[in-house]
């Protein structure tokens, strides 16, 4: 499939996504997981962020024949996302985002984004924690989905 033609489908998708804010989760509460039991700290460096963290990120769309995916992420104030695997993507921010990502190796850097703007992201294993005292929402379009 030609670059122009997945370019054009990954824009319908985002355009889709943006257009659909119906039936919203509220965001996650930090506590209530902590309670429920849910463990925040994870070994594991090759699992799939939407499979381990579906409290977080809820996959919106994937089709592997176009290599792309979408995934809506709701992160609460101050909550930290397992240790995950992602491709490279674009990331779509609905809030404010203010993102500190860490690598297995103890590398940090941050992602400050307004709402609204985006930012390309690099293939990584990170773990992640939202560093605002507000929840962040936002779009992550991953490419090169092979539906594995």
């Amino acid at each position: 499939m030609s670059r122009c033609l997945r370019l054009f489908c990954v824009v319908a998708v985002v355009a889709l996504c943006l257009s659909t804010t119906s039936g919203q989760q509220p965001p996650i509460n930090r506590r209530s997981l902590l309670q429920d039991g849910v463990v925040e700290i994870f070994d594991n460096t090759s699992v799939d962020v939407a499979k381990i963290a579906p409290g977080f990120y809820r996959l919106e769309m994937a089709n592997q024949f176009v290599h792309v995916r979408v995934m809506r992420a709701r992160i609460g104030a101050e909550a930290r996302v397992p240790t995950h695997h992602h491709n490279a993507g674009l990331i779509v921010a609905f809030t404010p985002v203010n993102l500190r990502f860490t690598t297995p190796k103890g590398q940090m850097h941050d992602l400050q984004l307004a709402a609204g703007a985006t930012r390309w992201i690099e293939e990584e294993i990170h773990s992640e924690i939202n560093l605002a005292d507000s929840p962040c929402e936002f779009l992550f379009i991953e490419t090169d989905y092979t539906g594995k």
